[in-house]
């Protein structure tokens, strides 16, 4: 994965952007005619300076060989403007035959020779990704609960009516954290696309256009969960885009796939002569047959582990092949902040099978922490930005040397009115307390480090 891009950076492009189309929207033809020029210059520099940030518009280059076509995406992009499903997920003959000759990793720092040591360790046709770090002696990986960008939304319409996008709805000391960390995990709970109908009778159904994803590079987001109870929500076409959507612009996924394979694949970053593991997998929909299809041989669908034997299978043999294996799951009880009995049932046997660290997601609340044998279990991290309802929320933050876990740490913070800040002072350590109430049996202490 490329370099993430600071907020500072993003803030600066997106006002220029605007200011250039408010100077644009008041001139006559004469001026209106200089004042395209003069953005079609800006485009070609910024294009030029994101390509080198940001890893989409590296592919899209490439997809669109066509450079004014290229150009205009970005014109686009850099004005808030759509761009249509066919634009993302139907691109030319040249396009397909440039992905199907590209093998992993996609993107990213240029491998060394310890590195192909790493990569002799990994299954055949694993899905790997080299990730440079902040410190050459470890690696931070981070993650945040549920987020949404479905078009509908209320957080969606507040980032749409914001004069800096996302920058304004996550505020800075969390932007801060977020783009810093080595790897960064999000549960991504809708779909990227523009087709699809809703599946019948449930009630809440998601979708987001499919340029939306380039928010995920905003937050600085390295790698997402899919297995989730809205990841089909308008049909197999849905999944299928946003899988498409997600390849285009180089971002890695787990949990779901185009075929049973694929979906229970883990996908492994190379960080400082470690191998870490990430898998994900849901519990959620426990009726029969359930809205969010799992996947089989043959057709997309999600991978489902209501039974987690096969899970644990998955554990077990991706463990052979990293350092340290991450399972992100989808379990619990929706808006109840003790786990449910098939959590309390499910996360020893992870454990067991060789988890490392066990987050969980969909009960849209916090829930405690607990260890089994050495491996932490966060059972819900709750929503992070997903809509406007207030309710605490935050990041895990853990921190990896070659010899061992270095730290474990629960960051606090506040979902509200359609935004997600960091906390301090007094709020900081009311949601801290809340957490050791839900969490008897783990230490926590004022700053969120958590020991056994």
């Amino acid at each position: 994965m490329s370099k993430k891009t600071t907020t500072k950076e993003r803030k600066q492009l997106k006002k220029e952007a605007n200011s250039g189309k408010r100077v644009a929207k008041g001139k006559k033809a004469l001026l209106v005619l200089e004042g395209l020029v003069l953005l079609a210059l800006c485009a070609v520099v910024a294009l030029v300076l994101w390509k080198e940030k940001n890893p989409g518009v590296k592919l899209l280059a490439k997809l669109f060989p066509n450079e004014e076509d290229a150009i205009s995406k970005q014109v686009a992009l850099a004005e808030n403007q759509s761009w249509s499903a066919e634009d993302l997920i139907h691109f030319d003959e040249e396009g397909k035959a440039f992905l199907e000759g590209i093998e992993a990793p996609l993107s990213g720092p240029e491998l060394t020779d310890q590195d192909q040591v790493l990569i002799e360790r990994l299954p055949a046709n694993a899905r790997y990704y080299k990730k440079d770090t902040n410190r050459p002696d470890q690696v931070t990986i981070t993650f945040g609960g549920d987020i949404c960008f479905d078009d509908t939304y209320t957080n969606m319409g507040f980032y749409r009516d914001r004069a800096n996008g996302i920058f304004d709805c996550i505020d800075e000391g969390l932007l801060n954290i977020m783009q810093s960390a080595d790897i960064l995990m999000l549960n991504n709970e809708f779909t990227y696309t523009n087709r699809g109908t809703p599946t019948p009778e449930k009630t809440f159904t998601f979708r987001s256009k499919p340029e939306n994803a380039f928010i995920l590079f905003d937050l600085g987001v390295d790698i997402v969960s899919l297995a989730n109870n809205h990841a089909y929500d308008y049909g197999e076409i849905s999944m299928l885009d946003t899988l498409e959507v997600l390849d285009l612009l180089q971002m890695p996924y787990v949990g779901a796939g185009r075929n049973l394979t694929e979906a229970e694949d883990a996908v492994y970053f190379l960080a400082n002569d470690m191998i870490i593991g990430y898998l994900s997998a849901t519990q959620i929909e426990r009726n029969e047959p359930p809205d969010t299809k799992a996947a089989t041989e043959t057709s997309a669908g999600v991978f489902r582990a209501l039974n987690p034997k096969r899970l644990e299978e998955r554990i077990a043999e991706a463990k052979q092949h990293c350092d340290y294996l991450v399972v992100y799951i989808h379990w619990g009880t929706e808006s109840v902040n003790q786990p449910d009995w098939l959590q309390m049932e499910t996360a020893p046997k992870l454990a067991a099978a060789g988890a490392d660290l066990v987050i969980g997601d969909h009960p849209h609340v916090l829930q405690g922490i607990t260890y089994s044998g050495t491996t932490p279990i966060f059972y819900s991290m709750g929503n992070y930005w997903f809509n406007s309802k207030t309710v605490y929320t935050g990041l895990t933050q853990v921190v990896l040397t070659r010899e061992s876990v270095e730290s474990v740490q629960f960051i606090p913070a506040l979902q509200s009115g359609s935004t997600t800040r960091l906390l301090d002072g007094g709020e900081k350590a009311e949601v801290l307390q809340m957490m050791r109430s839900l969490s008897p049996k783990v230490q926590i202490d004022e700053d969120g480090f958590i020991s056994q």
